[in-house]
């Protein structure tokens, strides 16, 4: 009984946390480890965060809606003045 409650609970942690879009990809069936939270997930063998570390680091992440962004161009012909 045990066994399949270990089961379980490890495939309902796993799914949310691997990329179902990754796996039409040629390098997208892996097993990777996520160097947040150490779970494992499959995804695109260069992915190094599973979705759920991502999806909440997302979260934090600051808002540049309002921000003005400069030209690197331009940013120098101000220096220059």
């Amino acid at each position: 009984m045990k066994k399949n409650y270990v089961q379980e609970t490890a495939v309902a942690d796993f799914i949310p946390r691997s990329y179902s879009e990754d796996l039409h990809l040629e390098n997208g069936k892996y097993l990777n480890l996520c160097i947040q939270c150490n779970h494992v997930f499959v995804g695109h063998k260069n992915r190094a965060i599973c979705k759920v570390c991502l999806e909440e680091n997302l979260l934090h992440l600051p808002d540049f809606e309002g921000m003005k962004i400069k030209k690197i161009s331009e940013s120098a012909q101000q220096h220059k003045k």
